[in-house]
């Protein structure tokens, strides 16, 4: 007769469980039966691409897809494909599926990474960052609803932030190269990434981590090279430059506020002073980007931890409001670093809240099919506030010019906070590998 005593279930591990289950369902639900459909059928076409013509001839110019996107994205979607369909004909709602599990279950190991970036604060604060991202309703929206692949990219710059905290700088540089493969936003974080690297581990670990971040690079370049495509990778960049050609596109940033005071759309190559718009733009977002290094460096340099993250959250949050061409809701990976960076301990806990508000509510104003829906006739009372007659297209109404002020006021607030405050070891939520 056994008398050894039952086990019992581990109530953290129960409550992690229903905690990711539901979030889980919340999105996939959404994912696979409402949501905007273009960007859906967008991926399609790109998977397509590749399973017409070949994995290397994505980038090649034709009339059917014309691709913005790193070549990982669409190459993984084929995989999903030979397993799960979605790519015949009239598989739409298939394929909706297939991507809205892929990018539920991206969004539930970013919950799972969170968990373990605040473990060693104890049960309470990983069980909280578990379910800050779990329930987070911007997430839940861009995954669920919208059907995004920005879960992805947060998914891998996640686990870049989390070897560099647990000083395995070469994993960290590896994943990040994966990372630029998925979408361009990561693109714009390497600097800032690899400063962070380099005062955690030094010259010599931190060129390892930069070699270890180009070799995934090479690989993936190596292979259109083999295949006589090299060539074709500038369109890659160029066709995000091509497809972009508005100084903002439903961004609520600096430039949105321009074209209020346009009153309209603004182009990026029209006249600014003695330059255009678009250079305008990149010019003020790398000053603003090398003030942040700047004053970070100045203000860190001898201290070890995690102000790298919030420092990571800072840069993408303002590169999101400065630079040109960008969407809504790439301001998404600022959210996924803020998250990060509260996990951790840093003390952003109202950045965070505060982002989650005005990002969703730049999404969610710029749905127009959610707002037709919601709001049949936009000419009638408060709903002025939201949709400005004649204005369906750029919604410059009072509530959009609210919402972007704001992220501009307390973006800057948050940044000159963060880099001017003279702050003990302690303070900076210092996070060690044991």
């Amino acid at each position: 007769m056994n008398n050894a005593p039952k086990r019992k279930p581990n109530p953290v591990l129960i409550a992690a469980l229903v905690i990711l289950l539901l979030g889980g369902f919340i999105r996939f639900i959404l994912a696979a039966n409402f949501g905007y459909e273009y960007d859906v059928r967008e991926y399609k076409r790109f998977a397509l691409k590749i399973q017409r013509e070949g994995a290397f001839d994505l980038y090649v110019p034709d009339k059917l897809a014309d691709v913005d996107y790193p070549p990982l994205l669409p190459w993984m979607l084929v995989g999903l494909d030979q397993v799960f369909g979605g790519l015949g004909p009239g598989q739409i709602k298939t394929f909706r599926m297939v991507l809205g599990g892929l990018v539920t279950a991206a969004d539930l190991g970013f919950c799972v990474l969170l968990f373990f970036l605040a473990r060693p604060r104890g049960t309470k604060a990983a069980l909280a960052a578990l379910a800050v991202w779990a329930f987070n309703p911007q997430s839940i929206f861009d995954t669920g609803y919208w059907s995004q692949a920005n879960s992805l990219l947060i998914l891998l710059i996640g686990l870049s932030v989390f070897m560099v905290v647990r000083k395995k700088p070469l994993w960290a540089g590896f994943i990040f190269g994966i990372a630029c493969l998925l979408k361009p936003q990561a693109w714009i974080l390497t600097p800032a990434l690899f400063l962070w690297v380099f005062r955690e581990s030094g010259w010599k670990k931190g060129r390892d981590a930069v070699f270890a971040m180009l070799v995934p690079l090479l690989l993936v370049w190596l292979g259109y090279l083999f295949a006589g495509r090299a060539p074709t990778l500038r369109l890659m960049v160029t066709g995000v430059q091509s497809s972009n050609d508005s100084i903002t596109y439903n961004a609520h940033n600096l430039w949105w506020l321009a074209q209020v005071i346009n009153g309209g759309k603004v182009f990026s190559d029209q006249s600014f002073l003695f330059m255009t718009y678009g250079q305008a733009a990149w010019v003020l977002t790398a000053l603003a980007l090398l003030s942040v290094a700047v004053f970070w460096v100045k203000n860190y340099r001898h201290q070890r931890g995690a102000n790298g993250v919030q420092m990571l959250a800072l840069w993408s949050a303002l590169f999101f409001l400065l630079a040109p061409h960008l969407h809504e809701n790439h301001a998404m990976l600022a959210l996924g670093l803020l998250a990060a960076a509260w996990a951790i301990g840093q003390k952003v806990g109202w950045q965070l809240c505060i982002a989650t508000v005005l990002i969703l509510g730049n999404c969610v104003l710029h749905d127009h099919q959610l707002l037709r829906a919601l709001f049949p006739n936009s000419s009638e009372g408060w709903q002025t506030l939201i949709l400005t007659p004649g204005q369906t297209i750029d919604n410059t109404s009072p509530l959009t010019v609210v919402l972007t002020g704001s992220g501009l006021i307390l973006t800057g607030f948050w940044a000159l906070r963060f880099l001017t405050a003279r702050k003990t070891l302690e303070e900076t939520g210092r996070v060690t590998s044991e």
